[in-house]
């Protein structure tokens, strides 16, 4: 079972791979982390019970898109 800090690493590349080939606008991220979130949790579930994949899942994608914006704000200084 991979570590919540790697699944959370997954999905901030995923979403940002998914914006920059589809041009997709940035309002859409947060639900695209979001899903991406929910199944890395499930693809890593290891018979937990669903709603703990659920929340685990919500709290690894609004994590990881909380993280992109933060590390936007920082780098570019705003």
């Amino acid at each position: 079972m991979l570590e919540l800090s790697i699944i959370i690493a997954l999905t901030v590349g995923l979403t940002e791979a998914v914006k920059r080939i589809f041009k997709m606008p940035s309002r859409f991220a947060p639900a695209v982390s979001l899903l991406f979130g929910l199944s890395l949790t499930f693809l890593n579930s290891n018979g937990l019970p669903l709603n703990d994949i659920i929340l685990a899942g919500i709290i690894v994608g609004l994590t990881a898109s909380g993280l992109f914006d933060v590390g936007v704000k920082t780098i570019a200084g705003k």
